[in-house]
């Protein structure tokens, strides 16, 4: 038996089942930009400041 605890972001859980039960392309991206923008903005921002792309790049 597993014991699961209630989530503990409850405005990202009903941002999240708002998004699942999405059935039209632009309420769907709409829901999908809402939930990046979230975990983002919560997450403090994301800086791609350091990375590298590895793959050759023709021009």
């Amino acid at each position: 038996m597993f014991i699961i605890t209630a989530f503990p972001d409850e405005h990202l859980k009903q941002m999240f089942l708002h998004a699942l039960k999405g059935n039209k392309a632009e309420q769907m991206l709409e829901s999908l930009e809402t939930l990046v923008s979230y975990v983002l903005q919560q997450m403090g921002g994301f800086c791609m400041d350091g990375w590298h792309v590895k793959s050759p790049i023709e021009g």
